[in-house]
């Protein structure tokens, strides 16, 4: 999410105006915009207007299209990169945080299921040990009895 910080944002959109005077007079305009945020914490935009006359109408055409860029570099003696860039930074330190947490996690769970997999397999030996031990204690016991 940080890393869409210095992407260009373009708009465009269009307006449509009617005089509601004896003489209808429609018109439209066209308005577009590019706007940057640099990482050096300059902004930059471009702003186009294009005023059009509406074919079916009785008006002029309302004139050339209007153009304007701009670019706004705050003072910031140098530092405008690192500061400008710091919510990236962190959000990287952040995410990288958390990749080692789910990687310790997981390895911490994957250790634990393995423990206890051993468990469960030593718990069945020794069950089947124990059967066993019984099987021969009751064939010992019986073959006491018949002496």
């Amino acid at each position: 999410m940080a890393e869409r910080e210095f992407v260009p944002i373009v708009s465009v959109s269009s307006s449509i105006s009617k005089d509601n005077r004896l003489d209808s007079v429609v018109s439209s305009s066209v308005v577009g915009t590019v706007g940057m945020k640099l990482p050096t914490g300059g902004e930059f935009s471009l702003n186009i207007l294009q005023p059009m006359k509406i074919p079916w109408t009785r008006g002029t055409n309302t004139g050339n299209g209007n153009v304007s860029m701009s670019f706004r570099q705050p003072l910031l003696r140098g530092a405008g990169f690192k500061i400008n860039r710091e919510f990236q930074d962190r959000a990287r330190r952040n995410e990288d945080a958390n990749i080692l947490q789910l990687r310790n996690m997981l390895m911490g769970t994957v250790s634990r299921v393995t423990v206890s997999c051993r468990s469960f397999l030593l718990s069945q030996q020794s069950f089947a040990i124990s059967k066993a031990s019984l099987k021969r204690a009751e064939v010992f016991l019986k073959n006491k009895k018949v002496c």
